[in-house]
């Protein structure tokens, strides 16, 4: 009864208390509904645009299509769809407009069995179907003309010799036959990501056919069976997958030569991938055989010089064979010694040693081409003994010495030769066309080995030694029956690495990506922290004010006998209704705050997210834990706003007073707040010469660290002050100025507590300006010296840093003249999940790219971390790239912002990947780049790049230097001259401020809700005045009957106000000042200072206004009724 009674007498009291408690609820639930929305919303986005779509197989290479029917064969309860997957760039055929890192698909009829809507359309024959997004960007409609550019998907690498370095592009003029939606089938990505996909359907018949793949795709998808209703587990697809590959879906070929006695294994690769040779010699001792490696290369020239003569024999093939070879040991030797082979020595056979007239012992030379990293081809030479000559039979004439290659094996004769490289056809003679005639691409020479692995293989090279290997039966086996068992055992221990076939657990990555890489619930519940403990503070602030109006009402309970327990037992009970009713207005109310930090993070702050699609998820969780703590503080924040109160005699409280100060106990607070704030001061002076050591993120945080010390300091002298016992002179001139001022030491904590709320709340505003990035286009900045970057959708097949590359690209002279001025550092690059802050998302699968031996060299960027191993350059953290670690981890680098809140990883710290076999493989982070322009990629250096990704040869990214003046043209030659790889280049600096706006529009984030706890603040102050002139009502009348003025009362007691308001700024100001210390010594010019005094104005003249709101109906009431109490 008691409470009920005393809630609703003083409900106006308990209801400013209650809107305190529901502002913080609000704030604490809503940001964690913000958390629950942003993981909502990204795990939506994820899967509607899988569709039905459970797991993926992507390989690095084409396959079979019926790989997928035969995975439905061998027990695969789910549906199995074959598709094409490859990326390229759009353009709109009338308008001209391009769209590049478009996502092209080969898909048929089975395709859209996997949405959830089945409202897809399938083109067929020269038709594509656009997604909203790409049909938008390209200003598309359905029957315009659509050019879609791609990159050929050759087996054969384009970086190898007989690469078709020339041929590595294809595009299609197709109709748009339809616009699909972009939620569902129409926006899939198998990897979770922001944007909306651009996505472009074409028939993938049509697909096969453009791309040279015969009846061949690169992916399929898994999906449930819509006849079954059953699905297949992602581990289980993989048994199944791997159950039904064949030797064909790793391009293997498998040959028979019975006259012979020998079965070959060739890929279509022209090399041996490593993983294939590690699989056939492992069969092999299975088998109780031996793998017989036969490397092969084209010779430009055979020669022999005579004195100033020279014979020379024109584009034949040497074969490289062990001494001890089989296949060696088959020939007929004609001439010489086979014995004598080895290292340094050559053989011929019969028609070469005619063509040369040579003779045993002489020095013949071979001239090959070997293709350098820039994609020039350069010509070498190497010398060798003629040790012997074999007979053109048997083994000699075996035309499986030779792998077979399009365009050369097949030809009718040497004339009709269609290689990738240069040929002089004039020097072909009649005798060479009659060999050709007779016996195709059989060796004409025969070198050991180990010499052919020093001329012809890079050890670096990731593609792999032989051109073919052999096995062979026992004596008196079958050869066929021999092949059969090879086939069989091979395909018995091929797995998907060997196939570089992955398996993607796509829906559950989907899941797990879908939490966010950032705990938005948690980021928000830190940037609304200040505004939630000001809504605290003003709870505490209005729960004292209302016990120290109830004092005499306290103190009566206290006189008649009620126990201090019963006293504060019924205060908390009137407490604990006033925080549940406060925190369910708050649970309301954080719908609403929740839904304008969306709105926010889709409008004003959409450059920290860029996600549009952010919609409104909660869950009862939050709610009840947001709720419950809302509770429990606020009843804590009564509870102390109370003790103080219960500790005053009753008799004092009788007569009004709550706060019964002795000098002897002023002294001791005084002193007490004095030797807080010189610790405070200590530290803050330690934090900030520890700081100096430091650089980057930590630097600023421990300068903020030392600025919040210093305002605790600055706070703490202030408290000591309003201790203070010094009298006032009452004949000074400026005498009802100290009376304003010392009144604010009538209720210090009440004062305190009031300049603490604004204090904080503008040292949070002033402060994080620290933390504002700009731009600096310096060699040491974070372009590096790099005005452009760009990225490619195709491989280029020549290096863009050198003439000749370019010359091979097709640039025109004008274009090559200022290319030439520029600065150009080609990268390898993996496409994966962009690691910058504008993908919320987790990542899985980084984009990395192969950093080059020129950037190592050159060096640039600014770094804020590096590893302190002895043989990394100090002066150049790049080189830390190329050190070497006994577990096989690969060094990368990677900007500090990205590794630490992003990935959640730093310095000296591992994360593991997937190569392109799908193995596991650790990167250790060696070195931290400072706010740099490569904050979307992880860096590796080139040579271990090839290893792990060895069909992403060729240069993607590219870091370009151009001069000033030619920045804008030099953007526009690359972009138009390499328009058919799907080029696009960038300003580091439209770059760099795309990632900075992300950290800056955070601050700006922090710093609104900061200005909203400021809001909160000035009504704290309001509240405090108030109280502060209601209490003195009397003493203010007794002031006018003596003839004090209105505007001199007046202005005493708005001093008053305006002391705690301009304590607060100066401690403010004070903190700020040390919180940005270093940027005012490096870069005082780019902090908004404007920006700042406007806020100091704004909080001034809010303390002014607060102040006259609560003095005016004071000074205007009737004085007779407070006199009369006086």
């Amino acid at each position: 009864m008691y409470t009920r009674r005393s809630l609703a007498y003083y409900r106006f009291e308990h209801f400013a208390v209650m809107l305190g408690v529901a502002v913080g609820v609000a704030v604490l639930a809503g940001s964690m509904i913000v958390g629950d929305s942003v993981r909502g919303s990204l795990r939506e986005q994820a899967l509607v645009r899988l569709g039905r779509v459970e797991a993926a197989a992507m390989s690095g290479r084409f396959f079979r299509t019926e790989l997928a029917a035969d995975c439905t064969s061998n027990g695969l309860a789910a549906k199995a769809v074959p598709v094409i997957s490859v990326r390229g760039s759009a353009v709109n055929a009338d308008s001209e407009a391009r769209v590049n890192r478009t996502s092209i698909w080969g898909i048929d009829q089975d395709f859209w069995k996997l949405a959830v809507r089945a409202d897809g359309v399938t083109p067929v024959d020269r038709e594509v179907v656009l997604n909203e997004s790409l049909a938008t960007e390209l200003g598309a409609s359905v029957g315009d003309a659509v050019l879609l550019r791609l990159g050929k998907a050759s087996p054969i690498a384009a970086d190898t010799l007989l690469g078709r370095r020339d041929d590595v592009t294809t595009r299609m003029r197709l109709t748009v036959k339809a616009i699909v939606a972009d939620d569902g089938l129409g926006g899939i990505s198998l990897r979770p990501q922001q944007q909306t996909p651009r996505n472009a359907f074409v028939s993938r018949e049509l697909l096969e056919r453009q791309l040279e793949q015969g009846d061949r795709a690169n992916a399929i998808l898994i999906g449930p069976n819509l006849t079954t209703s059953s699905s297949a587990t992602s581990a289980e697809f993989e048994k199944i997958i791997r159950q039904a590959l064949t030797l064909s879906d790793v391009g293997l070929t498998v040959h028979v030569n019975r006259a012979l006695r020998y079965v070959a294994i060739e890929s279509d690769q022209l090399l041996i991938d490593p993983a294939v040779e590690s699989l056939a010699e492992s069969v092999a001792k299975e088998l109780q055989s031996a793998a017989e490696p036969v490397m092969a290369n084209l010779a430009n020239s055979i020669r022999i010089r005579r004195g100033d003569q020279q014979v020379s024999i024109p584009y034949s093939t040497v074969a490289a064979l062990k001494s001890d070879s089989p296949t060696l040991a088959a020939m007929s030797v004609s001439g010489g010694d086979v014995s004598a082979f080895g290292p340094g020595k050559i053989i011929l056979n019969d028609w070469a040693m005619e063509a040369l007239g040579a003779s045993v012992g002489e020095r013949v030379a071979i001239d090959f081409y070997d293709l350098q990293d820039d994609g020039a081809l350069e010509e070498h030479t190497a010398d060798f003994e003629l040790a012997a000559s074999v007979a053109m039979s048997g083994a000699a004439i075996d035309r499986g010495l030779t792998p077979t290659y399009p365009g050369i094996t097949d030809a009718a004769k040497v004339s009709d030769w269609d290689p990738p490289f240069p040929v002089d056809l004039k020097r072909v003679k009649d005798r060479d066309e009659a060999y050709w005639d007779q016996y195709r691409a059989v060796p004409k020479a025969y070198i050991e080995l180990r010499d052919g692995l020093k001329l012809w293989h890079d050890p670096n090279s990731p593609h792999g030694r032989y051109t073919s290997l052999r096995f062979r039966p026992s004596a008196g086996a079958d050869v066929d029956a021999f092949a059969n068992k090879l086939r069989a055992a091979m395909v018995g221990q091929l797995d998907l690495n060997v196939a570089r076939l992955r398996v993607l657990p796509v829906r559950e990555e989907a899941l797990k990506a879908g939490k966010g890489s950032t705990d938005f619930g948690v980021l928000f519940i830190s940037f609304s922290f200040f505004l939630l403990a000001s809504a605290m503070m003003l709870v505490l602030l209005l729960s004292r004010l209302n016990v120290e109006r109830r004092s005499r009402e306290i103190g009566l309970l206290a006189a008649v006998g009620f126990t201090d327990s019963k006293v504060r037992g019924h205060l908390m009970s009137e407490g604990l209704v006033i925080a549940i009713i406060g925190s369910a207005v708050g649970l309301a109310g954080a719908y609403g705050y929740s839904w304008l930090m969306l709105a926010g993070l889709k409008s004003w702050w959409s450059d920290a997210v860029n996600a549009p699609f952010l919609n409104l998820h909660f869950s009862w969780v939050s709610l009840v834990v947001g709720g419950v703590l809302g509770v429990v503080v606020s009843l804590i924040a009564i509870a102390r706003a109370q003790r103080g109160c219960l500790k005053v005699s009753p008799s004092a409280l009788l007569n009004g007073t709550t706060d019964q100060r002795t000098p002897r106990r002023q002294a001791s607070m005084r002193m007490r707040w004095i030797c807080v704030s010189v610790a405070c001061l200590v530290v803050a002076i330690g934090t900030a010469i520890f700081g100096m050591r430091l650089d980057g993120i930590a630097q600023a945080g421990a300068f903020f660290g030392s600025g919040s010390a210093t305002l605790a300091a600055m706070l703490g002298f202030f408290g000591a002050a309003l201790y203070s016992t010094k009298t006032l002179n009452v004949n000074s001139s400026r005498a009802w100025v100290q009376l304003g001022v010392r009144n604010a030491a009538r209720h210090p904590g009440r004062s305190l507590l009031t300049s603490g709320l604004i204090a904080s709340g503008a040292f949070l505003v002033l402060s994080l300006q620290a933390f504002r990035l700009n731009v600096d286009s310096t060699s040491t900045g974070g372009a590096g010296g790099f005005n452009l970057t760009a990225e490619s959708d195709v491989l280029l097949p020549y290096s863009l840093a050198t003439s000749a590359g370019r010359t091979s690209l097709g640039f025109e002279s004008a274009a090559q003249e200022r290319l030439a001025k520029c600065s150009i550092v080609p990268f390898l690059l993996r496409p994966g999940d962009e690691t910058s802050c504008q993908n919320l998302y987790v990542k899985t699968q980084p984009r990395i790219i192969g950093a080059p031996d020129a950037l190592v060299e050159r060096g640039g960027f600014n770094f804020s971390a590096v590893t302190d191993d002895a043989s990394v350059d100090v002066d150049n953290p790049w080189t830390a790239l190329r050190m070497a670690f006994s577990d096989g981890a690969i060094p990368v680098i990677g900007d500090e912002a990205v590794v630490k809140w992003q990935m959640h990883s730093g310095l000296g710290k591992d994360i593991v990947i997937k190569d392109e076999s799908g193995r596991d493989t650790t990167l250790r982070f060696v070195a931290l780049l400072k706010g740099s322009v490569l904050q979307s990629e992880l860096v590796i250096h080139a040579d271990a790049f090839r290893k792990l990704f060895p069909t992403r040869s060729g240069g993607a990214f590219f870091l370009i230097d151009a001069p000033g003046e030619l920045e804008k043209n030099v953007e526009s030659d690359l972009e138009q001259g390499l328009a058919g790889f799907g080029f696009d280049a960038q300003e580091s600096a439209v770059r760099l401020r795309e990632y900075f706006a992300v950290q800056n529009t955070y601050l700006s984030t922090f710093q609104t809700l900061g200005g909203m706890g400021l809001v909160l603040g000035s009504f704290g102050l309001t509240a405090v005045l108030l109280r502060n002139v209601w209490e003195r009502r009397r003493e203010l009348a007794l002031m006018r009957a003596l003839g004090f003025t209105e505007s001199r009362i007046g202005s005493s007691v708005l001093l008053e106000n305006v002391m705690l308001v301009a304590v607060g700024i100066a401690a403010a100001v004070a903190a700020a000042i040390v919180a940005v210390a270093p940027q005012l010594a490096d870069r005082a010019d780019v902090i908004p200072w404007t920006s700042m005094v406007w806020v100091l104005a704004g909080v001034v003249f809010a303390g002014v206004v607060t102040g006259l709101v609560a003095l005016l109906p004071t000074l205007r009431s009737p004085m007779l009724g407070a006199l009369r109490s006086e």
